[in-house]
C-alpha cells in the first residue's frame, strides 16, 4: 500500500509540473501574440502628426556659378592627373620629415615633377575661391571624391618642408599658404560636415608648415608680416559650417522621405534592426512630421552656436557628449515598440555626433591664432634680440590684436620662461601650459607628454 501511495504521489507531481509548463508556454505565446498585434496595429494606425516644420531658415541656397569660377568643375580633371604616392614613398618621406633620414631633394623633385600638371590644376582651383558641388537629389547620398585634394595638399606639405631645408624660405611660406587656401575651399563646401573636417585636416598641414617656417626661416620681419596678415582670414570658415549644418538637415529629411517611400529601411543600415518592418508607414512607430520638427529645432540650435566660443555654446543636453556607433545598436532600439521609435533612431544618427564639430572649430581658430603669434614673435625677436615679456608688446607693430582662444573666449596664453604659446583646450581650464609625466608606469621617467586637453606649441627659436 505504501508503494502504491508513493507511486500515485509521483504521478500527481508529474501532472502538476506538466500543467505548470503548459500554462507558462501558453502565457508566453499569448504575450508574444499580444505584442505582435500591438506592433501591427501601431504600424497601421494613423497617429496625430499634424504639421511639417517651418524650416525656411534651414534651406540651403544653391546659386548658379560659372564653371570657370567653381573649383569643383576642375575636380575630375585633377583626379585624372594626380599621381598617388606609393606606401614605400610615403614611408621614406616620413623618415625625412622626422629627421630619421637625410633629406634627398633630388628624390623629392622627381615626385614633384610627375605631378606638375596636377599642381597647375590645383592652383586654378584655389583661384576660384568657391567649391560648390551640383545640387544633390535629396533622396540620394553621394560624396565628392576628395582623395585627389588630400594627395595634392600632402605633396605640397612635403614640398614646403623641402624648400625650407634648401633655404628657399619665401617659396616654403607661399606653398604653406596654398595648402591653407586649398583646405579653406573644402571648409566652405555646401555639403556634408565631413567636407569641413577634411578641409581642416588639410589646413592643419598648412599651419604646421608655417610653424616650421617660423622656427627655421631667415626671412626679414617685414617679409613675414605679410603672412601674419594673410592668416587673419584663414581661420575656421564658420559660414561654411553653417552651410554644412543646413546640408546635414536636408540629408536627414531626405533619409526620412526615402524610408517612407520604401527606398531604404533600418535593416539596410544594420541587421540588428531585423524586427522592424521593411516598409514603414507613418504611424505611432514612425511619426514623419514630428521627427522633422525635432531635427529642425536641433539644427537651428546648432547653427545659432556656430560663431560662438565653446564657453558660450548652448547645446541640448543630449548632444553635449553624444556618442553614436551605428554598429552597436542598444537593445532598447532593436525592439520596434514605443512612441516614434524610428524617428528617434534617425534623429540620433544625424545629431549625436555633431557637437564634436564645435571642438574642431575652436581648435582650428586657436591653432590659426597661435601660428600668427609665433610668426609675430619671430619678427619681434629678429628686430629686438629677445622675446617679449607679454603678448601686448606685439601690438600694433607686429600684429593688429592678440588672437582669441576660441575655447574660453579669452586671449591665447604665452609664457616667455617656458617658451610656449597655448590654448586652454576643450576642458577650458588654464593649467599654465604645464607638462606632466605620462601616467603609464611602463614609460621611462624622463618621457614627458603634453596634457592632451591643452593645445600647447613650443617656441623653437
Amino acid at each position: 500500500m505504501f508503494r502504491q501511495f508513493h507511486s500515485n504521489r509521483q504521478k500527481r507531481g508529474q501532472v502538476k509540473r506538466r500543467t505548470t509548463w503548459w500554462v507558462l508556454i501558453g502565457l508566453i505565446i499569448l504575450a508574444v501574440g499580444a505584442i505582435s498585434l500591438r506592433i501591427y496595429i501601431n504600424s497601421k494606425r494613423q497617429w496625430d502628426d499634424p504639421y511639417p516644420p517651418e524650416d525656411d531658415d534651414l534651406l540651403l541656397e544653391w546659386p548658379d556659378i560659372p564653371d570657370d569660377e567653381n573649383a569643383y568643375s576642375y575636380l575630375e580633371e585633377l583626379k585624372n592627373k594626380v599621381v598617388l604616392m606609393t606606401m614605400p614613398e610615403y614611408e621614406r618621406i616620413h623618415r625625412m620629415l622626422s629627421d630619421e633620414e637625410e633629406w634627398d631633394h633630388e628624390y623629392l623633385e622627381k615626385l614633384v615633377a610627375r605631378n606638375r600638371e596636377a599642381f597647375k590644376i590645383a592652383d586654378r582651383m584655389i583661384e576660384c575661391d568657391v567649391f560648390q558641388p551640383p545640387k544633390p537629389d535629396p533622396m540620394s547620398f553621394t560624396f565628392p571624391p576628395l582623395n585627389p585634394i588630400r594627395e595634392v595638399a600632402h605633396q605640397w606639405y612635403q614640398q614646403s618642408s623641402s624648400l625650407l631645408e634648401q633655404g628657399k624660405d619665401k617659396e616654403a611660406f607661399d606653398t604653406a599658404i596654398k595648402i591653407l587656401r586649398f583646405g579653406q575651399l573644402l571648409e566652405g563646401t555646401k555639403g556634408y560636415i565631413t567636407n569641413y573636417l577634411t578641409g581642416y585636416a588639410i589646413k592643419a598641414m598648412g599651419y604646421g608648415s608655417l610653424r616650421d617656417c617660423a622656427a627655421k626661416s631667415k626671412l626679414k620681419p617685414e617679409e613675414m608680416r605679410v603672412y601674419i596678415d594673410m592668416l587673419a582670414d584663414l581661420g575656421a570658415d564658420e559660414e561654411g559650417i553653417i552651410d554644412a549644418m543646413r546640408f546635414e538637415y536636408a540629408h536627414a529629411c531626405g533619409m526620412i522621405d526615402c524610408i517612407v517611400a520604401g527606398k531604404y529601411s533600418l535593416r539596410d543600415f544594420s541587421s540588428k534592426y531585423g524586427l522592424y518592418p521593411r516598409h514603414l508607414k507613418p504611424g505611432r512607430l514612425f511619426q514623419l512630421n514630428k521627427t522633422k520638427r525635432m531635427l529642425a529645432e536641433t539644427f537651428r540650435k546648432l547653427i545659432s552656436n556656430c560663431q560662438k566660443s565653446l564657453v558660450d555654446v548652448d547645446m541640448p543636453e543630449n548632444l553635449e557628449e553624444g556618442k553614436l556607433n551605428v554598429f552597436k545598436v542598444p537593445i532598447r532600439d532593436r525592439i520596434p515598440f514605443g512612441d516614434n521609435k524610428v524617428g528617434r533612431i534617425i534623429y540620433d544618427w544625424h545629431t549625436l555626433t555633431l557637437y564634436g564639430v564645435f571642438h574642431v572649430k575652436c581648435r582650428e581658430n586657436s591653432e590659426a591664432g597661435i601660428t600668427r603669434l609665433l610668426l609675430a614673435l619671430k619678427c619681434y625677436k629678429l628686430d629686438r634680440g629677445d622675446l617679449p615679456d607679454s603678448l601686448d608688446q606685439l601690438v600694433p607693430d607686429y600684429i593688429d590684436k592678440i588672437p582669441i582662444d576660441d575655447f574660453d573666449g579669452k586671449h591665447l596664453r604665452y609664457s616667455k620662461e617656458k617658451k610656449i604659446i597655448y590654448s586652454v583646450g576643450r576642458d577650458m581650464k588654464d593649467d599654465g601650459g604645464r607638462r606632466k609625466l605620462d601616467e603609464d608606469k611602463s614609460s621611462p621617467p624622463e618621457d614627458e607628454v603634453w596634457l592632451h586637453d591643452d593645445q600647447v606649441y613650443r617656441i623653437e627659436f
